[in-house]
């Protein structure tokens, strides 16, 4: 491979490599708080199922974890709602939102992450402590509200950009 240098006073040709991504999310709010800490440890409360980036997805609630160790804690999982041939590389994060108006997002969890056919689900079985969401903001008449943001990688693109030209540098002195 040769490369040439442009004279200093000629364009210089530059390029920018960019992802093009599929980007979506869904709000999910627990209403009935209370209610739903009765539920076992290690069982969840799965969302309606909805469509982001062209593939089907659910959030998986765990009111007190997804393991023992960790029941004080509440969980949430990204699950992947369909069977897939190929690898699907997908970048997503979990946060509470103050309302369904969307304002204010917080205690964020921010993931890559690639589903396959044999590992279709990932998250945070301790997402937050039950005690600190029961003190906080995000905790209101029994509700809250958690927002997923999900990106999908398409592919990677090469961009020719021209830049101004560059005029000749004065001579010290």
């Amino acid at each position: 491979m040769s490369s040439a240098v442009a004279p200093e006073n000629s364009s210089s040709p530059a390029s920018a490599i960019i992802a093009d991504t599929s980007r979506g999310y869904h709000i999910l709010k627990i209403d009935g708080y209370l209610h739903s800490k009765e539920t076992p440890t290690g069982t969840d409360l799965k969302s309606r199922q909805f469509t982001v980036c062209g593939y089907r997805w659910r959030i998986r609630y765990y009111p007190n974890s997804d393991r023992k160790d960790s029941a004080d804690y509440i969980g949430l999982f990204l699950k992947l709602d369909e069977a897939i041939s190929r690898k699907v590389k997908v970048q997503f994060m979990f946060s509470f939102i103050d309302s369904m108006d969307m304002k204010h997002p917080s205690l964020a969890l921010l993931k890559a992450y690639t589903f396959d056919s044999q590992s279709r689900s990932w998250g945070r079985g301790r997402f937050i402590k039950r005690e600190d969401l029961e003190k906080s903001n995000h905790l209101a008449d029994e509700s809250f509200t958690v927002r997923c943001d999900i990106a999908i990688l398409k592919k990677f693109r090469v961009k020719v950009r021209v830049r101004a030209p560059v005029r000749p540098r004065p001579a010290p002195g």
